[in-house]
């Protein structure tokens, strides 16, 4: 996320697929599956329009709490 410095990272648990409906600019009505990476971008983007950024959805870890926090987990 370009929101965030390259080191952050949040484990935001996402849907495998989605499917996302939507109008045109000439106003035609279409819908279409995604999956994978597509999948997971889409949630992405769609938290940013809600307002929702990774802190909000769990523990922003960087690169100086991601080491200490891999050695504290069992």
């Amino acid at each position: 996320c370009l929101s965030f410095p390259k080191e952050a990272y949040v484990r935001v648990p996402r849907a495998a697929t989605v499917t996302l409906e939507w109008t045109s600019r000439e106003g035609s009505r279409n819908k279409r599956r995604f999956e994978g990476l597509a999948a997971i971008c889409i949630q992405h983007e769609i938290d940013h329009l809600d307002g929702k950024l990774m802190s909000d959805r769990g523990e922003l870890l960087t690169a100086e709490t991601l080491p200490a926090r891999k050695k504290a987990q069992p």
